[in-house]
């Protein structure tokens, strides 16, 4: 429990809200256990090197910035035009969210006419590249005059909860969609991948 308590502590000072998850690489100190009489292994982690963890993901941030940039992704839907005042947006969060709230309340009280098509997607884990993959391919098949654009939107969260809009297959189908796409995707501070690719 001490070995536990002292890796977090030790990545969050590096990295405040960064939280370990599945498929981050790591470097762990470790001592492998082998117990003859039945043939049981057990390892017994002590320490981590979060330089080398944090080195990682931005390494691999870094590689798919790039790729995007030498395919021309993240100029393309900057070049999308839209009207003046854009009343028929297709929102695409998580149904019941704070971001989904507040967006929904903004709206409301602007005054304006809006029409808002909602998609339902989860916005943290691993079902989040095919919920907004589906929804693009569905928002693409509509007429486009039925629509100006697309916003995508969550709340904030910590780095780890915000990975998986650094990713290229998302990024990739969100510079080819037919309409401008928004991204409103943690704090302000926060700018993922999907962030250099959208519209604004």
């Amino acid at each position: 429990e001490n070995n536990k308590n002292k890796i977090f502590s030790q990545l969050s000072k590096i990295s405040p809200g960064f939280e370990l998850k599945e498929d981050i690489e790591v470097k762990l100190l470790c001592k492998v256990s082998l117990s003859v009489r039945y043939g049981l292994y057990s390892l017994q982690v002590y320490d981590i090197d979060p330089s080398y963890t944090l080195g990682k993901i931005a390494q691999n941030r870094q590689k798919i910035i790039q790729s995007l940039t030498q395919g021309g992704f993240l100029e393309k839907n900057k070049s999308r035009s839209f009207s003046l005042v854009p009343l028929n947006i297709a929102l695409i969060t998580a149904f019941g969210s704070a971001a989904y709230h507040d967006f929904l309340s903004e709206i409301k009280n602007s005054g304006f006419s809006f029409k808002i098509y909602t998609y339902d997607s989860h916005m943290q884990g691993a079902k989040v590249e095919q919920d907004i993959l589906s929804a693009l391919d569905i928002i693409d098949s509509l007429n486009p005059e039925d629509l100006d654009l697309v916003v995508i939107t969550r709340g904030g969260g910590s780095t780890a909860d915000l990975s998986c809009f650094d990713n290229e297959i998302i990024a990739k189908r969100v510079a080819n969609c037919k309409m401008p796409v928004f991204t409103a995707l943690g704090h302000e501070i926060n700018t993922t991948i999907l962030d250099l690719v959208a519209h604004s």
